[in-house]
């Protein structure tokens, strides 16, 4: 535990210190309380700050294939955490208006995109009404998810994410009973994070190759991973869109979600 400023800082707080922080907005914090179960706790690290009643904290992941960090809380706080954090020299970010100023003190940020984040409850939930036939997908399918994802130049799947993650696809021609799958899939998604414990999800990754779109290959998947939650007990399930992208949110505003917050995606490297 540190001080600046008045603040008291803990760079790696517990479980039960982060719950405690983070439990009154689980959607935004969906990340802080997937990421504290494997196979990810052991490339995260959340950081603390508080101050009499004001609260600020910042998720850093290390993960293999990528490094993400998420802010949070009182802007003043996050400043006491960042200046005493060992941070990445390069990650990807996702952090509210209030907190860029304080985050470009530390990082320079490039390819900035202002996000909306949109959730759903599960009693919330209408199910897609689509004619295309999504199935799940597993370690067997990776191959195939590899190489539909290799045309999704602002994706973020990598292999970790099937480990308890639940994601489906459309096969080229789409699976006949008795047959094996084909190879080629068209389209595809599933989640980003997910805990049973803490009863949140992420969903993600919803790509469907330019030649299938017009389809409605996105509303079935996100609409059959949405339902594959809701069935697993998940309350709480967010996505995050372009805040331009029209047509996306139509189409998440018809399974139930609605707009929980705007932010900024972006990367970052340290100063």
């Amino acid at each position: 535990m540190s001080q600046t400023g008045g603040w008291q800082v803990d760079l790696d707080a517990d479980n039960e210190a982060v719950c405690a922080a983070v439990a009154h907005d689980p959607v935004w914090h969906s990340y802080f309380l997937s990421d504290l179960e494997p196979p990810f706790r052991r490339y995260t690290r959340i950081a603390l700050a508080r101050r009499g009643t004001e609260r600020a904290a910042l998720l850093v992941i290390r993960d293999p294939a990528f490094t993400h960090l998420v802010a949070s809380g009182d802007a003043d706080g996050l400043k006491s955490i960042l200046s005493l954090a060992d941070l990445p020299a390069e990650t990807s970010i996702h952090a509210r208006r209030e907190h860029i100023p304080i985050i470009e003190q530390y990082f320079e940020i490039s390819a900035s995109r202002e996000m909306l984040l949109m959730a759903i409850e599960s009693e919330q939930f209408r199910p897609a009404r689509s004619g295309a036939s999504a199935v799940r997908l597993g370690f067997a399918d990776l191959a195939a998810l590899l190489d539909l994802y290799s045309g999704y130049d602002e994706g973020t799947f990598t292999p970790t994410a099937l480990d308890g993650g639940v994601f489906f696809g459309i096969f080229d021609g789409g699976p006949r009973a008795g047959e094996p799958r084909p190879n080629r899939l068209v389209a595809a998604g599933g989640t980003h994070a997910v805990t049973l414990r803490y009863s949140v999800a992420t969903v993600g990754s919803i790509f469907t190759r330019p030649e299938a779109r017009g389809q409605g290959c996105a509303t079935a998947i996100t609409g059959v991973v949405v339902a594959e939650l809701v069935s697993l007990g998940l309350r709480h399930i967010n996505l995050s869109v372009a805040a331009d992208n029209a047509p996306a949110i139509t189409v998440y505003r018809g399974l139930g979600f609605g707009a929980h917050c705007s932010f900024h995606g972006a990367y970052a490297r340290r100063r």
